[in-house]
């Protein structure tokens, strides 16, 4: 095995180890879906960063959390749908990743 090349491989290393020492069960399958799960971050981790990016927007953006009278309902539903499509985006590439 490699020498690990930060955090994320190192845990990678570790769960192997730990997966490559244990008999057959239950544990050995969560054992390799963590595993896959580690190692399929980096393609997830630009989908999760503009999630955030957008939550963040979305957080400081006085048009959606302002207490009024009456809300421009198409204000809103924009800035929801955006969030919504890269939440659909996310969860598309996760499940062709799992097929």
């Amino acid at each position: 095995m490699s020498e690990p090349k930060g955090p994320l491989d190192a845990a990678i290393n570790h769960l192997t180890n730990r997966l490559n020492s244990r008999g057959e069960g239950s544990e050995r399958e969560e054992l390799r879906q963590a595993i896959r799960v580690l190692e399929d971050w980096p393609k997830w981790e630009p989908l999760i960063e503009a999630a955030q990016r957008k939550i963040n927007i979305q957080a400081m953006d006085e048009g959606l959390w302002f207490v009024a009278i009456t809300a421009s309902e198409e204000y809103l539903q924009n800035a929801l749908r955006e969030l919504h499509a890269i939440i659909k985006q996310a969860i598309a590439g996760y499940e062709k990743g799992q097929s």
